[in-house]
């Protein structure tokens, strides 16, 4: 049985899901598409004038700082109660109690691997918060709709919430011996984790070097060129599949045991694979010859 949290997570799936076939046919919803795209994918479709509903890309920022806040509160809080025996606050636990609802105290007891996970996704926040203010350059015509951004702020502040909704967090003072089988797991996540890390951030390197370079503005493409370099030379989003392979390293850590974050590795597998796919089209439809040599974000596959 699915649990409060869980639903959450599946039915924001659904939801994107449902949203890119409205926006593969605008007759049936005719502003859907404005509040679907973000960025340079909303170009010929929404109004040049900026909507009441739309806030600049470079809010992107706001969703990794309040992530670095509440997972790294989140964190301190869990540390507290393993290093130092002492429980959740009960306010704390109470939400926990509410979000695994009507399963409350199943899963995960052991506070291995739950550390193991808060600590990977504290990394993986704290180094997307560094590269939107150090390395990311948003155009400033660049926007999103209020949509993306709330959906944002939700996702950057409930990781760490997910982790723990899906353990008995009664019990994260127990400690268990690591067996060799659950040791390879960690291992191999944390290895699967780094090395998807890197891919992202070279990628997010490439962008910024490209639209340094770029300083001209092309009228035809609204100042966009085509990536090149890294993965960008196989797929349109290779910082899309770091993120997909990010979460399942995350998953790997509990054997793809955890349903909570199982449901977690659902929307962001839903969410970047549909953003890929209307790139892609986006890339293909403005630059002759692109689909010869590039998927949209797993190579020479999808």
């Amino acid at each position: 049985m699915l649990c409060l949290l869980s639903a959450f997570w599946v039915l924001c799936s659904v939801f994107i899901a449902v949203g890119y076939v409205l926006d593969c046919y605008p007759s049936l919803v005719p502003f859907w598409s404005s509040l679907f795209r973000w960025g340079k994918l909303r170009v010929g479709y929404v109004n040049p004038n900026r909507n009441f509903y739309e806030v600049p890309k470079s809010w992107f920022q706001h969703f990794y700082i309040v992530g670095v806040l509440v997972n790294g509160f989140v964190l301190g809080l869990v540390c507290r109660s393993v290093f130092l025996g002492q429980p959740l606050p009960s306010s704390f636990a109470g939400l926990l109690h509410w979000l695994q609802f009507p399963v409350a105290h199943t899963g995960e007891d052991d506070a291995i691997p739950v550390l193991l996970v808060l600590v990977m996704e504290q990394l993986q926040v704290v180094r997307r918060c560094y590269e939107t203010f150090c390395i990311n350059v948003f155009s400033p015509r660049a926007t999103m709709t209020l949509l993306h951004y709330l959906l944002g702020v939700v996702f950057y502040s409930s990781i760490g919430l997910t982790t723990l909704t899906g353990t008995d967090y009664t019990k994260l003072h127990h400690t268990k011996p690591v067996s060799a089988e659950h040791a390879i797991l960690y291992v191999v996540a944390v290895v699967v984790f780094v090395v998807a890390s890197v891919v992202q951030n070279q990628s997010f390197r490439i962008l910024r070097d490209l639209r340094i370079s770029n300083k001209k503005d092309n009228p035809q493409y609204g100042g966009y060129v085509m990536p090149s370099g890294g993965l960008f030379d196989y797929v349109a989003c290779p910082h899309f599949l770091a993120e997909i392979v990010i979460y399942v390293a995350i998953n790997i850590v509990y054997g793809f045991q955890h349903q909570v974050l199982l449901c977690l590795l659902l929307f962001v597998l839903t969410n970047q694979m549909v953003v890929a796919v209307v790139t892609y089209e986006w890339y293909c439809k403005n630059f002759k010859g692109y689909e010869k040599n590039h998927r949209a974000v797993i190579p020479y596959l999808f």
